[in-house]
C-alpha cells in the first residue's frame, strides 16, 4: 500500500491546518485532502518537481514568487494561484513581506475542469476582479474544515466549488479569459 506525504514543508512562524480523512485513491467528484493558513517565514520556499493534489492559494498579505512550469508569476493578496498534480513548482517569500495565505490541496474527478473555468489551466495566477467575494469563500473553508464536523468535508467542497466557479464566472462577466 503506497502512501502519499502531505508535504507541508517550508518555515512558517504561524499556522492552522485541518486534514481530512479522504482517500485520495477513490474516485470523488471533489474531495478536499487538507488545507489551512499560514504565516510564512521570512526564510519560507518549497521547491517541488511533482506534488500529487490541485493546490489553490489565496494570498492574505505580503508576497510570494511562484514558479510553475520555469514560468515566474507573484503571489499578492488580490491574487489566486494554483497547480494541478505533477507540474513542478517553487516557492519563494519576499524576505521584507512575507506571504500569509489560505491554501487549499484536493482532487477529485471536478477538479480539472474547474481549474479550467477559474483560468488556472494547469498551473498559473490571476488577478482577482472580486478579491472580497474569493477571500470570503476560502474564509469558509478554513472556519469550516478547522471545525471539524460531521458535514465540515461536504461543506468546505461545496464551498471549494464555489469559490472556483466564482472566479470563472467574474472571468467571463468582463471578457478576460486569463
Amino acid at each position: 500500500e503506497k502512501k502519499t506525504q502531505l508535504a507541508l514543508e517550508g518555515h512558517v512562524s504561524e499556522s492552522k491546518y485541518f486534514f481530512f480523512d479522504t482517500d485520495p485513491r477513490k474516485e470523488q467528484k471533489l474531495a478536499i485532502i487538507f488545507g489551512g493558513f499560514e504565516k510564512c517565514a521570512p526564510d519560507f520556499e518549497i521547491k517541488r518537481r511533482t506534488y500529487p493534489y490541485y493546490v489553490i492559494e489565496i494570498p492574505t498579505k505580503g508576497r510570494c514568487s511562484l514558479e510553475i512550469r520555469s514560468k515566474q508569476y507573484e503571489l499578492k493578496k488580490g491574487s489566486l494561484g494554483g497547480f494541478t498534480p505533477g507540474i513542478p513548482h517553487h516557492y519563494k517569500c519576499d524576505k521584507n513581506n512575507p506571504m500569509e495565505h489560505i491554501f487549499i490541496a484536493f482532487t477529485g474527478s471536478e477538479a480539472s475542469l474547474l481549474f479550467k473555468k477559474c483560468s488556472l489551466g494547469k498551473g498559473n495566477v490571476v488577478s482577482l476582479l472580486k478579491p472580497s467575494d474569493i477571500l470570503y469563500l476560502a474564509e469558509a473553508i478554513l472556519k469550516k474544515g478547522l471545525e471539524k464536523t460531521d458535514l465540515s468535508h461536504q461543506l468546505c467542497c461545496v464551498y471549494l466549488k464555489a469559490l472556483l466557479l466564482e472566479q470563472g464566472s467574474n472571468l467571463a462577466l468582463s471578457g478576460r479569459s486569463d
